[in-house]
């Protein structure tokens, strides 16, 4: 889990201070050094179900030539489902995420640190940011606003 690295030795500092806990979504369990983590296999029945149990959807990246090709799939369900995110600024993330509205955009550890930290003690800045993203994926990203967009590829 290289995507996972980039945040790990924050979330240790972050149990240092704060109860929380981490759950990862993955085919595969990372079994992280964290207090408070659990896994969750990721099955496609139970997928939304299993992210509404989230209370911040993380997305971190290394910038390189394949997560430069990232779509943002993960950012956009996350909003979708009203939950606020913290991302790094790797290519579509940065213009999915709107900085300090519906999620922070992160590039150094404590970047990643004060935007967990205030997600983390904040359950009305979350609620706020979770509004906000899902009616960016609304209407941004859903099949009713691009259907226009996909129909006139056929004419």
């Amino acid at each position: 889990m290289i995507c996972l690295d980039e945040v790990i030795a924050v979330l240790q500092r972050l149990e240092e201070k704060h109860v929380f806990e981490f759950v990862v979504i993955a085919d595969k369990n990372p079994r992280l050094p964290l207090k408070n983590y659990t896994f969750i296999k990721w099955n496609e029945p139970s997928e939304i179900e299993d992210l509404l149990k989230l209370n911040i959807g993380i997305m971190p990246l290394p910038d390189n030539e394949f997560t430069r090709g990232k779509c943002g799939f993960k950012l956009i369900q996350f909003m979708a489902l009203g939950i606020p995110v913290a991302a790094s600024p790797v290519e579509i993330n940065a213009k999915i995420v709107d900085e300090n509205e519906n999620g922070f955009l992160c590039t150094s550890e404590e970047d990643w640190y004060n935007a967990l930290e205030k997600l983390i003690l904040n359950v009305n800045l979350r609620e706020q940011m979770g509004i906000k993203g899902r009616a960016k994926i609304i209407d941004n990203y859903s099949v009713e606003s691009n259907k226009l967009k996909v129909l006139s590829l056929f004419q």
